[in-house]
């Protein structure tokens, strides 16, 4: 409610004042981040059952459908960072290169805040998939805003695989109620899809409704059908990209995955395609910042969410939700810096936030791809082999990233301005801590169950190498080896494709071979049917028309003999 206020004000009262507007949605802000530190300290020290709160939305006979929030340890974890986030982002929106930013697009950011809010708190499916749009709509207001400029075909690439994702959502809603039973509104509810009614559903409509559901969050993380449309957007404002990223693109998608985890991990083979997913995805978005480090701004967060995705599919609940949390940290710190006046704090927070992408020990973001490791080294070896490919093109590609942006210069605007990255970067730091001293307990406290392995030294050393193996290739991916190589690919580019070309006219040139032949076999038939079978035939009618009736008894009988002969003689063969 608090958010929802930002967007009332932002449209009505504080329409003409944008430092007015600006304090107040500080002030509202700050409220909200206290009261969602204060349910955090209270679920991470004393234990509670989970809050809700529900009213009858509809009742039919003794039937009673209800609708409200719930309040568990996940959900109070995404408010804390959403809170957060929301406060980095204010303050960044304070510096001289956001001058511009009129009173509405506080409004906006205070739609999209509550909207995601709603999405974390939901406990129907109504609201749930209520506020995903929101959520959505709000992203597009701020697109289309002029302040941003944005081009006009990102946009439109942007809501129609919004469209198609929810689309996807909406074939799983009506799965649920078509295979409920009496077709009954007993799915809205999600505590029913968690527990009694989920073990009811047929092993295709299980199919059909996680396949459903995990493409809905494939298609709004942006990952298809456009393979990367962000790199359309084309404005210089990078806190549109970090809000864009942080609610629509990530922390949507990623929620959406866990919060029906319970009818997705039923389904083998959808969350075999998650695994096979998440690692192409990390594999091809190296391959095209290699092909081009220019736009490497566009893959890195598509390569983040491919990451999470493969995650997800090896059960990593735990994983999901404190990577996600490394991965925005370090997105506000990233954009910060480059917001602020040069100095060693900044770049030093700037620092860590790379380096935990990137995953070096000991941030956190190394014991993070470790426990991932571990884990999945106790299943598969197969996959255990993948997901250490997955560590190195993540390491690679994050430090193609990393060195582009250390070339760009940053802003020197920012002088006489607290430097917003300190918070963010010793967030970074203590999480990795908190992982690193006792991350079973947490992953305990978020999800009631453990999903990782203890840390062992196999995976261990296996990690740390692939992390150095794609730092090293990065590092020596400088401007002449990353001109050389990419001349070099696209040189082996040309060469295949004019190799497919002539391939393809090698085809053509059968293909008219073969119609010709086949002409040719066709005229022949016609030929055979039309002229030369009947010929004995009209041989017989002619004798038997100028000669007599035993002359051409005679006749017959040879020929039906010579054809008799002919037959057996072939058949016989």
């Amino acid at each position: 409610m608090l958010y929802l206020s930002m967007f009332v004000i932002g449209l009505t009262v504080g329409k003409g004042s944008h430092k007015g507007m600006a304090r107040c949605s500080l002030l509202l802000s700050s409220i909200a981040f206290v009261m969602a530190a204060g349910i955090l300290w209270e679920r991470s020290t004393v234990h509670r059952d989970d809050y809700s709160y529900d009213f009858d939305w509809l009742v039919i006979g003794d039937i009673f459908y209800r609708i409200g929030y719930e309040l568990n340890n996940v959900s109070s974890w995404l408010l804390m960072l959403i809170a957060s986030l929301n406060i980095l982002l204010l303050l960044l929106l304070h510096n001289k290169q956001e001058q511009q930013m009129i009173a509405s697009i506080y409004g906006y950011i205070g739609l999209l805040l509550s909207a995601v809010s709603g999405l974390v708190l939901a406990d129907h499916m109504l609201t749930f998939f209520t506020c995903a749009i929101l959520i959505s709509c709000s992203v597009y207001l701020l697109l289309s805003h002029p302040v941003y400029g944005c081009v006009p075909k990102a946009i439109f690439r942007f809501v129609t695989a919004q469209l198609l994702g929810f689309s996807a959502f909406l074939v799983a809603l009506v799965g649920l109620y078509w295979y409920m039973p009496d077709h009954s509104l007993q799915f809205t509810m999600l505590e029913t899809v968690f527990s009694s009614s989920a073990p009811s559903f047929t092993p295709f409509m299980k199919k059909i409704i996680a396949g459903a559901l995990v493409v809905s969050a494939l298609l709004i993380a942006g990952i298809s059908p456009y393979a990367n449309w962000m790199k359309h957007i084309g404005t210089e404002r990078p806190v549109l990209r970090v809000v864009m990223f942080c609610f629509a693109n990530a922390l949507l998608p990623a929620y959406l995955l866990l919060r029906f985890h319970m009818i997705i991990t039923e389904v083998d083979t959808v969350v075999w395609l998650c695994k096979l997913a998440g690692a192409i995805i990390v594999v091809w978005c190296t391959v095209r910042m290699l092909l081009d480090a220019q736009q490497t701004l566009s893959y890195i967060g598509m390569m983040m969410v491919g990451i999470i995705v493969f995650a997800y599919g090896h059960g990593a609940y735990g994983y999901m939700i404190v990577q996600l949390t490394l991965i925005l940290f370090s997105l506000i710190v990233i954009y910060g810096a480059k917001m602020q006046s040069s100095s060693i704090i900044v770049y030093g927070a700037f620092l860590v936030a790379i380096l935990t992408l990137i995953g070096v020990p000991p941030l956190s973001g190394y014991w993070m791809q470790q426990s991932l490791v571990a884990t999945i080294a106790g299943t598969s070896t197969g996959w255990f082999i993948v997901s250490l490919l997955v560590v190195l093109c993540s390491a690679l590609g994050t430090t193609i990233y990393f060195t582009m942006q250390w070339k760009t210069q940053f802003n020197q605007t920012g002088k006489g301005m607290l430097p917003v990255v300190i918070l963010p970067a010793l967030l970074l730091i203590a999480i990795g801590l908190l992982w690193l001293v006792d991350y079973m307990q947490l992953e305990i406290w978020l999800f009631e169950k453990v999903t990782s392995e203890s840390m062992k030294l196999l995976p261990m050393v296996l990690t740390m190498l692939s992390v150095a193996v794609g730092v090293i290739i990065a590092w020596l991916f400088s401007e002449r080896i990353t001109d050389a190589f990419a001349s070099s690919l696209e040189q082996a580019d040309q060469q295949l494709k004019s190799q497919a070309e002539r391939f393809g006219r090698s085809v053509m040139r059968l293909g008219r071979s073969i119609v010709s032949l086949e002409q040719m076999i066709e005229r022949g038939v016609v030929q055979l049917l039309t002229v030369w079978l009947p010929y004995p035939f009209r041989i017989v009618s002619r004798a038997g028309a100028n000669g007599h009736l035993l002359h051409s008894v005679v006749l017959v009988v040879v020929f039906t003999a010579v054809v008799t002969a002919l037959w057996y003689g072939i058949r016989g063969r």
